[in-house]
């Protein structure tokens, strides 16, 4: 009885090495489960809230997965390879033998197969905000009542901790919103209005119509999950890093670049309002993690979502575009001089090492590779100014370095 069961158990080998969907893996056997439709691959609320609320995100996205996986193993699975191998052994005209073993041959099934689903199939677009905290929350965020009905603008002084401060300093254009404040609150009515770029008409429109007390300085994009899973875990990288209320006392060196054409506003996230997101970067923006409160599915906000206040048609979550997301570093980081390849022209920490990559490559001396020291891996490579982390987007730098080494060959 026990060399039949035996033997049994080679032909239910057998049959599961021939099965397309089937991988042997050191005597396991791997399944995996390929979505029927799109509709397969939609995780569901209380699915990306796990992913939304966990301090290792990718984590959270497999354990989910590993569920989901489980539930087909168990309400479908087993039983279609059972009717599978049944099916085989009638063919052999052996329906006896199955029979007198089909428990055993279940529990090898259940014992030595693992189901499972591709990550890279589950690429539901989302609406996602990214929400500031330039040292605001502190106060907060009131500090954007610049020229709105709730204004805490008196004598001309703007808190440090303005986010509106911070973003129009990053964009070049702090005399411009200095300028255009100290217009509305001049106390001559004959006052000239100053003349301002168009940065700062978009900002002062915003700051006019904050029909709040409470404005928090909010980005949109419409993500992929693996993107979205991505800026997560860069900021859970830093966690430890940025616990301080004080902006100064956050020591992450992260960051993440995004598109000019990014939606841009004030939003009231406590009372359900806010202000037109129609603030207009004139550039693209570098934002340090340190700096980012959290990353939200708007649809899964605890507090009032923007689409459910604003009701956008979708276009103004469409232009949100993240060109870069480098991660927090330790490490010591090098750059490579561009005049003696092989040669690093500086050496040290990323908050000495990465200002100074970007200023040579926007001095045009070609493409800048910044390597990591520690564990000898490549890093960055800037181009222009632009920074690309190979750890987020390789295949861009690469393309960034096979555009260098033609210039070089053109000379």
């Amino acid at each position: 009885m026990e060399k039949a069961l035996e033997n049994d158990m080679e032909v239910v080998k057998r049959i599961l090495g021939e099965n397309n969907w089937i991988k042997e893996d050191g005597g396991d056997y791997l399944y995996e489960i390929v979505p029927a439709t799109y509709d397969d691959t939609i995780l569901g609320k209380d699915d990306l809230r796990t992913i939304m609320e966990s301090e290792d995100p990718r984590a959270a996205f497999s354990d989910v997965l590993y569920e989901m996986a489980n539930d087909y193993k168990y309400d479908y699975g087993i039983n279609f390879l059972m009717d599978e191998i049944k099916e085989e052994y009638r063919k052999k005209g052996l329906e006896d033998s199955f029979e007198e073993t089909e428990d055993e041959i279940r529990d090898f099934l259940l014992e030595n197969v693992t189901f499972y689903y591709d990550e890279a199939n589950f690429t539901q677009p989302l609406n996602v905000t990214l929400l500031m905290d330039t040292g605001d929350l502190n106060y907060d965020f009131t500090l954007c009542n610049l020229l709105n009905y709730y204004s805490r603008f008196e004598e001309g002084e703007i808190r440090e901790e303005s986010p509106v401060l911070w973003l129009c300093r990053e964009m070049g254009e702090e005399e411009g919103l200095r300028k255009i404040l100290s217009y509305y609150h001049d106390e001559r009515d004959d006052a000239p209005r100053p003349e301002v770029s168009p940065f700062i008409e978009s900002v002062e429109r915003e700051l006019i119509n904050g029909a709040s007390h409470m404005l928090q300085l909010t980005f949109l994009f419409q993500l992929d999950l693996p993107e979205y899973i991505s800026m997560k875990e860069a900021i859970a990288a830093e966690k430890y890093h940025d616990k301080s209320y004080d902006i100064a006392g956050r020591s992450g060196n992260g960051a993440v670049t995004i598109s000019k054409k990014t939606t841009c506003g004030l939003m009231d996230f406590w009372n359900g309002g806010g202000s037109l997101f129609e603030i207009e970067l004139p550039k693209d923006l570098e934002i340090p993690i340190r700096m980012i409160q959290d990353v939200t599915i708007d649809e899964l906000n605890s507090r009032w979502g923007v689409q459910k206040v604003y009701g956008f048609l979708g276009e103004p979550w469409k232009r949100g575009e993240i060109l870069n997301i480098r991660t927090h570093t330790d490490h010591d980081l090098r750059i490579e001089d561009p005049s003696a390849p092989g040669k690093a022209a500086c050496y040290g920490k990323a908050e000495k090492v990465l200002p100074l990559a970007k200023e040579i490559s926007e001095k045009g001396k070609g493409s800048i590779k910044v390597f990591d020291v520690t564990d000898g891996k490549d890093f960055s490579i800037f181009d222009n100014g632009r920074e690309y982390s190979y750890g987020f987007n390789e295949a861009a730098a690469k393309r960034i370095e096979k555009k260098g080494k033609k210039k070089e060959l053109s000379k």
